[in-house]
Formats: structure tokens, C-alpha cells, sequence
């Protein structure tokens, strides 16, 4: 297999499973730099190696040294890895594949593996991690956004996620219509947003309806 140094920076196949027929075809299907391929032929293995940060997916089979590959799974996401996942399907693993598909494996591998379908199956689940770690980035990027607003302005910015005008803000907090103004010229820049729509737009994206709520009442 390629060595690749920095383990946090490059995409990795955690393949979890000793068959020699999947590490076979790995070999055949990568290209030099996509991809950084990393076996692990026993359970302990991959939970003392894997982490959340590290980006790449999974390439699982249900035989794997100390416990089922699903168990194995179940374990690395409650420690936080949440890379995709792909199946391989064995004879007699029918019911192991379906349970497989109901906890989001993106698809179901089997022998004889083709180096076309397996490279164009994880070229998919490697996209996937890509887009959730950047969707992750930009969220904390706004979070950390939010959180430099005084008090005063998250409970604002709390009243306009929940549709509030300027009037009825003002009303409701006691002050004038020109200070809530005031307070949400200040809360767009600190949002680095032009307009009201485009505020509840990064509300709605990120999910932050039911987070501005809550630190508006403290």
C-alpha cells in the first residue's frame, strides 16, 4: 500500500477486514495521491486507529477479528467517527447487508469485486466525508459568528429568526424601534451578512433557530 505520512490530511479507506480479495482490488483501483488505504484485520485495531478528524470512509466487512463488522461500526461512531460507509457482501450476509443499508451504508460490494465500480463507490463516499467536513467548517465558522454578540443582540437576532418586524421587537424588549435597528445593523456585520434575508438565510442553513433561542435566555 502507499504510504502517506499525515493521516489527518488525506483521504483514507479504512478497510475493516482481512479478505485479500478487497485489498487486492484496492490496489488496482487507486491512483497515486487520491487515496490512502488503511486495513485493519481485527476490531481493536481500527478503534484504537480511527478518529473523528481523520477524513476518508470505510470499506466494511461483517468478519473481522474480536466482533461483527456492524458492531465495529456502532462503536466507532459513538466515539464520533462519522466518515460513510460501504458494505461488503459476503455469501450468507443477506441480513447483515440489509441491516447494513438501514444504518446508512451508501452502497453493498460484492465479490467479484471490479476496480471500475469499487473506485467509482468510494470516489462517492470520499465526496460525501468532503462535503460534511466542509458543511461542519462553515457551521462553526458562524457559530463562532454568533457567539461574539453581545447579549443584547442574540436576543435579537433570536426575535428575527423567529420572524419578529423591528416594531414588535422594540415592543416587546421596552426599547426603540432606532436601537433595534441600531443593534441589527451591528449583528449583520458581526454576521458578515448584507441584508435580513440574508441573515435568516444563514440561520435556516446552519440550523441555528433552535441555538438562538436558547442563549436568548440567559
Amino acid at each position: 500500500m502507499h504510504a502517506v505520512a499525515n493521516v489527518e490530511a488525506v483521504a483514507n479507506v479504512f478497510v475493516l477486514g482481512d479478505a485479500q480479495d478487497v485489498q487486492d482490488c484496492l490496489e488496482s483501483t487507486m491512483v497515486d495521491g487520491m487515496f490512502a488505504v488503511r486495513p485493519f484485520a481485527s476490531a481493536e485495531d481500527a478503534l484504537n486507529f480511527c478518529e473523528p478528524e481523520m477524513p476518508g470512509c470505510f470499506l466494511l466487512e461483517q468478519r473481522i477479528r474480536g466482533a461483527g463488522g456492524l458492531r465495529v461500526h456502532e462503536q466507532l461512531r459513538a466515539k464520533g467517527c462519522r466518515q460513510p460507509f460501504l458494505f461488503v457482501l459476503r455469501d450468507g450476509e443477506v441480513a447483515a447487508a440489509v441491516e447494513a443499508m438501514h444504518r446508512g451504508a451508501l452502497d453493498c460490494i460484492e465479490p467479484p469485486f471490479e476496480s471500475v465500480r469499487m473506485r467509482g463507490c468510494i470516489e462517492e463516499a470520499l465526496a460525501r466525508d468532503a462535503e460534511s467536513r466542509r458543511g461542519q467548517a462553515d457551521r462553526a465558522v458562524v457559530v463562532a459568528r454568533v457567539e461574539s454578540l453581545t447579549p443584547r443582540e442574540k436576543q435579537i437576532l433570536g426575535y428575527v429568526a423567529a420572524g419578529e418586524i423591528t416594531k414588535s421587537i422594540a415592543r416587546l424588549l421596552e426599547i426603540s424601534p432606532k436601537t433595534v435597528e441600531v443593534h441589527r445593523s451591528n449583528i449583520m456585520r458581526k454576521m458578515n451578512v448584507e441584508s435580513a434575508a440574508g441573515l435568516l438565510h444563514v440561520v435556516a442553513k446552519f440550523g441555528l433557530f433552535p441555538f438562538v433561542p436558547e442563549t436568548c435566555r440567559h
